[in-house]
């Protein structure tokens, strides 16, 4: 699923490239605002995959990676 037509997921994925988590994440979080219909659902529910595959294999040896991932599971769990 190509999720370059979401509105926001270019700005997550070039925060992730530059390691910055806070800015992945807190971009991830306007994205998810964003979601207006089915398929951008979808889209975001990609992203989101994509981002925490990210986060889990950058917090093996960075920390600020561990507590983005923490904070994209907790958004994502709804607490």
């Amino acid at each position: 699923m190509d999720t370059v037509k979401l509105p926001g997921a270019a700005e997550v994925k070039a925060a992730l490239e530059k390691k910055d988590y806070d800015g992945a994440v807190a971009a991830f979080l306007k994205t998810r605002e964003t979601v207006a219909n089915e398929e951008q659902h979808v889209q975001f529910m990609t992203l989101s995959r994509e981002l925490r595959i990210k986060l889990a294999e950058a917090s093996q040896t960075d920390p600020k990676a561990a507590e983005a991932l923490k904070t994209v599971g907790t958004m994502m769990s709804g607490r």
